[in-house]
């Protein structure tokens, strides 16, 4: 990881998840902070907040989570929204791919 470096490494995470971010909110899903730029990191959250710290009471959203987890994608639920967070092994074959899963959900 040293060898190659944290500006690196930080460009290849954000990429994704900006592009994440995007494809979420093309979906009509939330995500908080909006559309995605320079404030916003690796990782993505979608959904809107709530009191609920390990599930969401949007049923939406917790269909949403169970979907993805029945399909290997590897997220947490926190506060009644989806946490994405984008690492080194991340591409943007894993984005299309959660995308791709998200918008078939949603067209359930």
């Amino acid at each position: 990881l040293g060898a190659i470096g944290t500006e690196r490494i930080e460009r290849h995470v954000t990429g994704p998840a900006h592009e994440f971010g995007r494809g979420m909110l093309g979906l009509g899903l939330p995500v908080p902070g909006g559309e995605p730029g320079p404030h916003l990191g690796h990782i993505v959250s979608v959904g809107n907040l709530s009191d609920n710290h390990y599930g969401a009471d949007d049923e939406r959203i917790q269909g949403l989570y169970e979907h993805l987890v029945e399909n290997d994608v590897k997220l947490s639920i926190r506060r009644g929204t989806l946490r994405f967070a984008f690492h080194l092994y991340n591409n943007r074959d894993d984005v299309a791919r959660v995308v791709g899963l998200s918008r078939a959900f949603l067209r359930k």
